[in-house]
């Protein structure tokens, strides 16, 4: 994805639209389920922590919108690109966990500016869960 005509805000906002017009293509009900988790992911890693909101994810992944945004996550933060927050690492959670607090801080910044992006195409593309006028 690293392209030296894009700023890095452009780069995370066109990942996020490529990512949220995959979901796009999904049945009504996995939309809004993925809806609701990438709005409520930010507010949980403040609360938690990068980490911890990583693992919850990965933990209730038997739901597969929490397995994929685990994915999306990982693979920002995890790509081969030098700007990276674990660049070509293959495990978020062994990342994390190998690096020292500086990187941690970094990858936490970093996960909040793409979730923005995420949270945004996904709000204003992906139909809302059922229920939810």
């Amino acid at each position: 994805m690293a392209s030296s005509n894009l700023t890095l805000d452009q780069q995370r906002a066109a990942e996020a639209l490529t990512q949220v017009r995959l979901i796009k293509a999904m049945a009504r009900d996995k939309q809004g389920h993925y809806r609701t988790y990438v709005q409520a992911l930010p507010a949980q890693i403040i609360m938690e922590g990068l980490g911890q909101a990583l693992a919850t994810q990965l933990a209730a992944s038997n739901d597969k919108g929490h397995r994929l945004l685990y994915q999306q996550m990982e693979n920002w933060l995890c790509r081969d690109d030098v700007l990276a927050a674990y660049p070509g690492q293959a495990d978020v959670i062994e990342a994390i966990v190998k690096h020292d607090a500086n990187a941690y801080r970094r990858a936490q910044a970093e996960a909040m500016r793409y979730l923005a992006w995420l949270k945004k195409f996904a709000v204003a593309f992906l139909e809302k869960p059922e229920g939810d006028g």
